[in-house]
């Protein structure tokens, strides 16, 4: 008997993003890989951001929950808030303003079935103007592999991570208010090991 794939936990946070945020939950629904749950945050938004994901969660009630936080608790908290309810072996964030590449999910989670040694998949992107044509590819360093002094660390988003690796670690530092930077990333990557994938996974 096959084994079941894993479930995923993606979580979109947004504030004041609306006029992106159906176009970043569309692309979760038309991934290849389908054992997925998708969480998405309110911020506080003040335009149509709480009406786009009530009108997905009513269309797949089963597989999308929606979470509005009257005020901003900022990306840390929400990241640990997620951590601590996610159901899913795996955790991924798709910021409100980006949209996966349709393939995303099954890439990483197939890459990190099959590598004992690595807890966390990452990859390029690529840079779209406001009505979405490419204008460039992002790459990241290869941790461990590449020269880091002057690096910014591999994208946050978009970025795949054993969940009870994640818990173990602490989560999230809610000492800064900022996006995922080296501490998370070195905290983790001692201990469980990355995969660079030479792919752009998202927009």
């Amino acid at each position: 008997m096959m084994k079941s794939p894993p479930l995923v936990t993606i979580y979109i946070p947004s504030k004041n993003y609306g006029k992106f945020l159906e176009k970043a939950i569309q692309s979760v629904i038309s991934q290849i890989y389908t054992n997925w749950e998708l969480i998405i945050i309110d911020e506080g938004s003040s335009d149509n951001t709480k009406s786009i994901a009530k009108n997905f969660v009513k269309k797949y009630p089963s597989k999308i929950q929606f979470i509005r936080n009257n005020k901003p608790i900022g990306l840390q908290k929400i990241a640990n808030n997620v951590l601590d309810n996610a159901n899913g072996k795996y955790m991924i964030r798709l910021d409100a303003d980006d949209w996966l590449n349709e393939i995303a999910l099954f890439i990483m989670v197939e890459k990190l079935e099959n590598n004992s040694k690595a807890g966390i998949a990452y990859g390029n992107y690529f840079y779209t103007d406001i009505s979405g044509k490419i204008i460039g590819v992002e790459t990241r360093p290869k941790l461990g592999d590449e020269y880091m002094i002057g690096q910014i660390p591999p994208h946050g988003a978009c970025t795949m991570f054993e969940t009870e690796s994640l818990r173990i670690a602490g989560g999230y530092s809610e000492r800064v208010d900022a996006q995922d930077g080296w501490d998370l990333w070195y905290k983790l990557y001692k201990k469980i090991g990355a995969i660079s994938l030479d792919i752009p996974l998202f927009y």
